[in-house]
C-alpha cells in the first residue's frame, strides 16, 4: 500500500474503511485503513489517524497520504525508542544506530532531536552512570574504562570528565582486586596471573606495581623482604 501511494500519477484516495485492530500489551493502538481501488491496507497509529480527522468516505490528497505515512513512521521511530529507554539508558551514537536499522535518516534525525531536547538522551549523564559502574564496581582500571565508553559511542571529551573523578584512586582499586585475590601473592606464578589479570582490567604497568607494593606492604608476616617483591618479573 506504501508503495501505491508513492504513485506520482495518483491525485486522490477515498478512504472505503477504517478499523481498530486489537491492540497487544506493549504495541500501540492501531487503525486499518482501505481504499477505493486499492487491495492492500494502509496501517496508521490511532494518533496519527485521529490527528488528520480520517473517516470513510473521506477523500485524501497523495501529498497528505504521503504525509501521513511519513508522520506514522515518525510515531513509530519515537515508541521504539521509548521502549528501549524503558530498559537502560542509551547514548545518543546508540540509540541513533539501533533506530537507523529500520527507519529513514531523517526520521532518525528528528527523534534523536525530540529526545536530546527533552533530556532522554544526555551523554554527559550515561557516561557519568556508566563510568561509576565500571569504575566501582568491575573494578575496571581507566583504559578498559574508557574502551567500554567508547565501545558504546561517547565522544572523548565526555569520556575524559565522566574518568576524572576516578583517576585518584586507581591504584586502590587495583589494591582491592588484589586483596580479593591475596592468595596469588603467594608465589611467582601466582604473581604473574595476577598482573595479567590487571592488566586484562585495565590497569598500567606502575598502577599495578604500586598496588602490588600498597598490599605487600600490609602483610609484613608473610613478605618482610622488600627485595623479593623486587624479584617479581613484570
Amino acid at each position: 500500500m506504501q508503495d501505491e501511494i508513492f504513485n506520482p500519477d495518483r491525485r486522490t484516495l477515498v478512504i472505503s474503511s477504517m478499523e481498530a485492530m486489537p491492540q497487544g500489551k506493549t504495541s500501540r493502538q492501531t487503525v486499518k485503513i482501505c481504499f477505493e481501488g486499492y487491495e492492500l491496507p494502509l496501517y496508521l497509529s490511532a494518533e496519527v489517524a485521529a490527528n488528520y480527522h480520517l473517516g470513510k468516505g473521506m477523500s485524501v490528497p497523495a501529498a497528505a497520504a504521503d504525509e501521513m505515512i511519513f508522520e506514522n513512521e515518525k510515531s513509530k521511530a519515537m515508541q521504539r525508542a521509548l521502549y528501549l529507554l524503558d530498559g537502560r539508558d542509551y547514548s545518543y551514537v546508540e540509540m541513533y544506530t539501533k533506530l537507523r536499522a529500520s527507519y529513514a535518516e531523517e526520521i532518525c534525525a528528528f527523534v534523536m532531536d525530540t529526545l536530546t531536547s527533552g533530556g532522554q538522551i544526555h551523554d554527559s549523564r550515561y557516561a557519568s552512570a556508566l563510568a561509576e559502574s565500571l569504575c566501582l564496581k568491575k573494578g575496571y582500571g581507566e583504559y578498559r574504562a574508557r574502551l567500554e565508553l567508547k565501545r558504546r559511542g561517547i565522544p572523548d571529551e565526555v569520556i575524559d570528565d565522566a574518568l576524572s573523578e576516578y583517576r585518584d584512586d586507581t591504584s586502590e582499586r587495583a589494591a582491592a582486586v588484589i586483596r580479593r585475590n591475596r592468595s596469588c601473592l603467594d608465589d611467582e606464578k601466582g604473581m604473574r596471573r595476577l598482573k595479567a589479570a590487571l592488566a586484562r582490567l585495565g590497569y598500567s604497568y606502575s598502577d599495578i606495581k604500586n598496588a602490588i607494593r600498597a598490599v605487600l606492604d600490609e602483610m609484613p608476616q608473610e613478605f618482610s623482604d622488600a627485595d623479593e617483591y623486587d624479584d617479581y618479573e613484570y
